[in-house]
């Protein structure tokens, strides 16, 4: 589908990428197709909660803080963006750190791009969020500079109620994946369970409220198909 493309089109770039998507869209797993698909896929995958980055408004758990040593000497702590040092950093929901963490952010995302090879690190930054871009600038929640270092590099997953055709194939996947699981002989779905699942919206958890919808019917199972 469109995303596959645009996951070939991301995964050779050195660039910052927003991959947005509703709750439970499978936004992660996106990035570590970006991740794998690329030249860094030798490289260390991080992934963390920009809401855990948020201690100090300066980001210290990123970028590292300088503490004192003995003889006054000033040792840099290790921080996520040393242990992703040749690969990929995913910051999970990107409006959560603070402003002065996502203006300190901008800074290192235009050096990068200013002197690649030279770069202090060699980390790509990829981030989700809920929201566009041009969302996130609008209310405020990304800073405009961190809004101009990803300019419009983005991949929008789609809702699962906007691409229902994947509906059987996943919910067929995911009765084999907790068949198995539970050592239970279910096979797959009936006809009406099949149809009540694609004719049903996914608002509040997408991907993964059908994932958490096949597995509670896999639970209460009594034969070989799922009913409705």
């Amino acid at each position: 589908g469109a995303v596959k493309v645009q996951v070939a089109k991301q995964a050779p770039l050195i660039t910052p990428l927003l991959v947005q998507g509703e709750k439970g869209t499978g936004k992660e797993a996106v990035a570590r197709l970006v991740h794998f698909q690329g030249p860094r896929r030798e490289g260390p995958l991080l992934s963390a909660e920009c809401a855990l980055l948020s201690d100090t408004p300066w980001g210290d758990k990123l970028f590292g803080a300088r503490a004192s040593g003995p003889g006054g000497t000033r040792a840099r702590s290790v921080c996520y963006m040393d242990l992703a040092e040749g690969g990929t950093i995913l910051l999970g929901d990107i409006e959560a750190l603070p402003p002065a963490l996502q203006d300190r952010l901008a800074l290192y995302l235009d050096r990068v791009r200013e002197s690649a090879p030279t770069a202090s690190r060699n980390v790509r930054v990829i981030a989700t969020s809920q929201r566009s871009l041009a969302e996130l600038t609008a209310t405020g929640l990304m800073t405009p500079a961190l809004a101009k270092a990803f300019g419009d590099n983005a991949i929008v997953v789609p809702a699962l109620r906007e691409r229902k055709r994947d509906i059987p194939e996943l919910a067929a996947h995911f009765v084999q994946k907790y068949a198995r699981r539970m050592n239970k002989p279910v096979t797959g779905l009936d006809d009406r369970a099949l149809r009540k699942l694609v004719s049903y919206n996914y608002r509040i958890g997408n991907v993964q409220e059908l994932l958490e919808t096949v597995e509670r019917a896999v639970i209460l199972a009594d034969g070989p198909l799922i009913e409705a």
